[in-house]
């Protein structure tokens, strides 16, 4: 084992397999494994700024009583709005659950092409890839169902 706690070996057998590794298992610029840990990196980001859009609005358009009797207004998640709120908040639900399918996509690909070097990184790197795969996944159902109870309100 060297100083950082890698196998040469692994680590060279690694090299070998994947082009774009240093001797630290790091992701070269340039290379395919960088770029698809990038384009996960980024829907990652996209996912969280379409979740806090729609979370942002939510609060927003939150309806709070006394309700306004004019308005039709439905429950969606514990918190009632009235029916332009669901008009606002489907598309947003609609686009947190695509981007957050999307970061899961690309996310389980990686660590499913890469599993022998996210193995090699550490002993919870897998791990802690297919937890956040899984995170991604369960998102992306979460603000599907939302969109689909905004909608049946809409």
């Amino acid at each position: 084992m060297a100083g950082n706690g890698l196998d040469p070996n692994q680590v060279t057998a690694l090299q070998k397999r994947f082009s774009g590794l240093d001797d630290q298992l790091h992701y070269q610029k340039g290379h395919t494994i960088y770029n698809k840990y990038a384009t996960y990196k980024a829907a990652d980001k996209a996912a969280g700024t379409a979740s806090t859009a729609y979370k942002g609005e939510a609060a927003k358009l939150k309806a709070t009583k006394p309700y306004d009797p004019n308005q039709k207004r439905g429950n969606v998640g514990g918190t009632t709005y009235y029916q332009a709120g669901h008009r606002t908040l489907a598309p947003l639900a609609g686009t947190a659950s695509q981007t957050a399918q999307y970061h899961y996509e690309r996310r389980d690909s990686f660590n499913v092409k890469y599993k022998d070097v996210l193995t090699a990184q550490g002993p919870k790197v897998y791990q802690n890839h297919v937890e956040a795969a899984g995170s991604a996944q369960a998102s992306a159902t979460k603000y599907a169902g939302l969109q689909q109870k905004h909608q049946a309100h809409s």
